[in-house]
């Protein structure tokens, strides 16, 4: 029974820290942020955002409800570091709705190929909660980005799946580059880009 206890307090442990290590900040910004539009504008100020909300603070006092739809990008400036968040277009979700948008932090951005982390969403097991992290990948020029989450999928056939347009990829998936974090993607994304993409095969 001792045993148990100690077992049980060491997953309690585990799993608060991977909480905490993946959340990010979606209260708002102090020090100032700038709004990128899809139509190429762009404005400063600071912005209270939420998972399905943005509105902007402007220098003058006045405050404006933006339309999410418009908005391309918006980056927040902490201290030391300017984090860059977008809402992302999925339609492929695990609560059978279909073209849901997600409130994401862009963790990596390149010509051809995105990562999105969204907020942890914790995954229920009988009684048992695990939180995982959720990433979204999106090729140029998708209309929607691929979500991408354990436990609820084989993470590899989905990265096959994704990747069917670059047989060489598919072919080292699971071998040579085999998903264990988000860190692990980034070798994939980088052959994708540097091998793989729509202008090369062109």
């Amino acid at each position: 029974m001792r045993k148990l206890k100690s077992v049980l307090l060491v997953i309690i442990i585990v799993f608060t820290t991977t909480v905490y290590s993946q959340k990010f900040d979606i209260t708002g910004s102090k020090k100032g942020s700038k709004v990128f539009y899809k139509d190429g504008s762009t404005e400063i100020g600071k912005l209270k955002f939420e998972e399905k909300t943005l509105s902007i603070k402007y220098a003058d006092k006045t405050k404006k409800k933006l339309d999410i739809n418009k908005v391309e990008k918006f980056e927040v400036y902490k201290k030391n570091d300017t984090i860059p968040y977008t809402y992302v277009l999925s339609e492929r979700n695990y609560k059978k709705k279909k073209k849901q948008k997600f409130l994401c932090m862009i963790a990596y951005e390149s010509e051809n190929i995105n990562i999105y982390n969204e907020p942890t969403t914790a995954a229920k097991f009988g009684a048992l909660t695990i939180s995982q992290p959720v990433f979204f990948i999106q090729k140029k020029d998708a209309p929607y980005a691929e979500k991408l989450m354990k436990p609820y999928v084989n993470m590899h056939k989905r990265l096959q799946e994704y990747f069917s347009d670059c047989p060489a990829l598919v072919e080292k998936i699971g071998t040579e580059f085999k998903y264990k974090n988000f860190k692990s993607l980034i070798p994939m994304l980088d052959y994708y880009n540097a091998n793989c993409s729509e202008a090369l095969i062109e």
